[in-house]
């Protein structure tokens, strides 16, 4: 090549345009030979030509002139404007706070339409898939979510599919080339994908993130490119995400004491690329009472706290704030006749005697426990979660009074 040049100013430049058009052959031979993918394009091919290598852009013009007289559907979420469809939302919690629990009794009522927590669900074929839990611990968690809202099992199996993944966990890893780690989806991801698309899955539940995630945590990139990935599972679908997720130590450690609202770890790519993001946080250790609040919403307004506990058995969560509470779904713990008679009787008496009771919850001085717990017929102990569980009954029983 180079035994082609010669000297003196007008070969210098022939010699200049020689080495560009070598240098420009050489670069399109290369880009040629890296755009192989469907979703490439060769950036040294001429832009706007109508060439075979150019038919497939992986960009997509928005039509912006029609959004008034063809407007687009509404946002859609699965469950009470707090997952949304087609994105990726976050839930995270502090290990032990009960989020496996809460993501599989959602998985069972998203299964069966039914709403969770008071707030209405959308029926899509679901599918959990466990890192963290086996399977003697699932089954066992699902009898009890089954018998506390009163699930058909047969029916819930139908449109959930639950997956013991501890043995292969990891659905995203990095790998070292030429001393540079790229983050890359695993063959445990590609079997999943696969299952996805047999069984048209629309709602994917992953527990959780530091068993699937396998790159640098607080890798920005890595990060993102696993939670678009996770998507694009369910795109086809026009489904949706919910991942569970550890929360940091500062947050760990202030407990219900919360000054904060980065309920995630590691990266800010976890809250970025996520558009919808819960946090859910242990309020009372000895009443066993959570709260789940929405940090996040790209496709809204954030929606307001819910406040939840454990059932006694510690089987399944239960809303305790009566505004999400309807008559067909109060507690079904506070309303057998062993509880239900006794306090009614005692409600009777103290309006007998013109001692009105709130039915409200943040009434202090007169809601029920704090009127009723000095009676000797009073049927909840006086207590842990006893408070709660008067409080909860009186809230909706003052319909049946």
């Amino acid at each position: 090549m180079l035994e082609k040049m010669r000297g003196g100013e007008k070969a210098q430049e022939e010699n200049i345009e020689y080495v560009r058009k070598l240098a420009e052959g050489l670069l399109k031979k290369f880009y040629s030979q890296q755009a192989q993918g469907p979703n490439l394009v060769n950036p040294a091919s001429n832009i706007g030509t109508t060439t075979e290598a150019n038919t497939e852009s992986p960009f997509k013009r928005v039509s912006i002139a029609d959004v008034l007289s063809s407007p687009s559907e509404p946002q859609r979420y699965i469950w009470g404007e707090r997952i949304p469809f087609e994105v990726l939302t976050l839930l995270a919690a502090h290990g032990g706070t009960g989020k496996s629990l809460f993501g599989l009794q959602l998985g069972a009522h998203v299964a069966v339409a039914k709403p969770f927590l008071g707030l209405p669900t959308d029926q899509v074929k679901t599918l959990y898939f466990s890192a963290e839990d086996s399977t003697c611990t699932i089954r066992r968690r699902m009898a009890g979510i089954c018998r506390a809202d009163e699930l058909n099992p047969d029916e819930v199996a139908k449109n959930l599919i639950v997956l013991d993944a501890t043995d292969a966990p990891c659905l995203f890893d990095e790998l070292s080339i030429g001393g540079v780690r790229k983050g890359t989806i695993t063959k445990h991801y590609s079997e999943l994908k696969a299952m996805i698309e047999f069984e048209n899955v629309g709602f994917l539940i992953v527990d959780n993130a530091s068993d699937t995630f396998g790159a640098n945590p607080i890798d920005r990139q890595a990060v993102t490119q696993f939670i678009r990935a996770l998507v694009q599972l369910v795109r086809g679908k026009g489904g949706a995400v919910l991942l569970l997720a550890h929360v940091n130590k500062v947050t760990s450690r202030n407990g219900k004491n919360q000054t904060d609202t980065e309920g995630y770890a590691d990266s800010a790519a976890w809250h970025n690329a996520a558009r919808s993001r819960l946090f859910l946080n242990s309020t009372n250790d000895e009443c066993c009472t959570l709260s789940l609040t929405h940090q996040k919403n790209n496709y809204g307004k954030k929606q307001s706290e819910i406040k939840m506990a454990f059932r006694d058995n510690g089987s399944s969560l239960f809303v305790t704030d009566a505004a999400y509470i309807t008559q067909t779904e109060v507690s079904r713990d506070f309303l057998r006749l062993s509880k239900r008679v006794p306090l009614l009787k005692l409600i009777h008496e103290f309006y007998l005697r013109e001692e009105w009771i709130s039915p409200s919850t943040n009434s202090a001085t007169t809601n029920a426990h704090a009127l009723l717990k000095a009676e000797d017929n009073y049927p909840f102990d006086k207590v842990k979660v006893a408070k709660m569980n008067a409080l909860l009954f009186c809230a909706t029983v003052s319909v049946i009074i």
